[in-house]
């Protein structure tokens, strides 16, 4: 490499910055005849281009830059193909080099293969068609029982957690739009009927066809399996310690002028205004085992999540844990909220493995401890769809143990049936707060700010 090559490099890197729009890509079912590549859009917004080095991946990828070098404001598409070396799920990483970075940036596709490929098959090369682009994509929505066209339904659509667009059907029951390649969430009613579903849009899925059933729904009852953890929880009242923060100390009052008085800049929140509403130290417990995927159960849960964010104020505290077969922590802030990063945390969740409840709960309570905010409202929102078949009991007893310590506990039931209903019921009056019921994206955010506004008012 050339002295002055490596100083252009250098130049370009100080001013360009780089991201993978998304890092993850999911085939969902990849049969022979479905097309088998995907492409990642990597965006440009810093002052300067940006060069991609290389791309590399195993030997059963094939791989093709729609350009090498990444105008400065504008997006480039790196284009993989896949060639299943087996049937079943497989899961693929890949490393980007690139100028700005000092080290690759990793992304994954994922699926599950309905057959073995013999041999390699090809990447096909960049034309008229982008799948990142424009990408018609069909939705019909009839009528479950009378199998007929239902006129005027309304269908939002959502990605990352937030709506970019609504749609009617027409007297045939359809309606088309232009989605870009990757997972929706489509919230579609019409006069007491209604259907969320969760889709990923590509060459493979552009149609959605959408049964409407009656809006009183009984949701399938998912039963959780909770792991009884080795460890006891001590039952007996114990003393209790609580954070303190130390208070200000007081400065001498020096009389002002009116021109001399400071005039506030930052403006008031609107919603959580701190004048009404105390600090939060907020702890989500969500479940994201296997039937959290079902019916866009956790895509729903995002989308209340992703709206309480816009919400709250820099000094509220938010934390976040995952839990399936184990119990991760994923993110926690303690001042200078900041929402991309949190919001980035809450997109990334995906769905799969069994439960171990009682052990969350117990983490829950720990971090909530370690952010604790004197006089302020501190909380574990649990999210989940099931109910306890085991460890209910150890369930109960960690969420009033941290209930004496004043943390308080609420459920977010994403589409609960009435068993789940009945018993998560049974933890927050054990816990101090309260049951939510999550069914339906119009106001699934709403539902979730109003809990918080409920736990934190003055």
């Amino acid at each position: 490499m050339s002295l002055s090559f490596l100083f252009s490099v250098l130049i370009l890197s100080a001013s360009a910055q780089l991201a993978m729009v998304d890092k993850v890509k999911d085939f969902g079912i990849l049969r022979r005849a479905d097309p088998n590549w995907v492409d990642f859009e990597i965006r440009n917004s810093g002052s300067a281009d940006a060069v991609i080095f290389r791309v590399e991946g195993p030997k059963n990828t094939d791989i093709k830059l729609s350009a090498k070098t990444v105008i400065a404001g504008k997006s480039e598409f790196i284009r993989v193909a896949v060639s299943p070396k087996a049937e079943g799920k497989f899961s693929i990483d890949l490393a980007v080099h690139a100028s700005p970075w000092a080290k690759p940036e990793m992304i994954e596709i994922k699926g599950e293969s309905t057959f073995a490929a013999s041999s390699l098959i090809p990447c096909p090369d960049f034309g008229s068609n982008t799948a990142a682009n424009d990408n018609q994509f069909h939705i019909s929505v009839r009528e479950l029982i009378k199998n007929i066209p239902v006129e005027e339904a309304e269908i939002a659509v959502y990605k990352d957690g937030r709506k970019i667009d609504n749609l009617s059907t027409n007297q045939h029951g359809e309606v088309s739009a232009q989605l870009p390649y990757g997972r929706y969430f489509f919230s579609i009613q019409h006069n007491g009927f209604q259907m969320d579903t969760a889709l990923y849009v590509n060459a493979v899925n552009s149609h959605l066809l959408a049964m409407l059933e009656a809006k009183e729904i009984i949701y399938e009852e998912a039963i959780k399996e909770y792991v009884i953890e080795d460890e006891e929880v001590a039952l007996e009242e114990e003393e209790i310690e609580i954070p303190v923060e130390p208070k200000p100390l007081s400065t001498p009052t020096v009389e002002q002028t009116p021109r001399d008085i400071p005039i506030p800049v930052e403006p008031e929140n609107s919603v959580l205004p701190l004048s009404g509403f105390k600090q939060n130290n907020l702890v989500f417990l969500v479940d994201v085992s296997t039937s959290m995927k079902k019916d866009g159960k956790l895509d729903l849960l995002k989308i209340a999540m992703v709206e309480l964010l816009d919400v709250l104020r820099p000094v509220d505290r938010f934390s976040l844990i995952s839990y399936s077969n184990e119990t991760n922590v994923i993110i926690e802030t303690e001042s200078n909220l900041d929402r991309d990063a949190c919001i980035a945390a809450i997109l990334a969740l995906e769905p799969g493995g069994g439960t171990a409840g009682a052990k969350a709960i117990n983490k829950a309570g720990s971090v909530a401890m370690s952010h604790f905010v004197d006089n302020g409202n501190n909380q574990i929102i649990l999210a989940t769809d099931g109910a306890f078949n085991e460890g209910v009991d150890k369930a109960m007893n960690y969420t009033s143990k941290y209930k004496r310590k004043n943390i308080q506990l609420s459920v977010l039931g994403i589409k609960c049936g009435p068993f789940t209903t009945k018993q998560m019921n049974q933890l927050v009056d054990e816990g101090g707060g309260r049951f939510v019921a999550v069914n339906q994206a119009s106001d699934a955010g709403n539902q979730l700010i109003d809990e918080i506004k409920k736990s934190s008012v003055r």
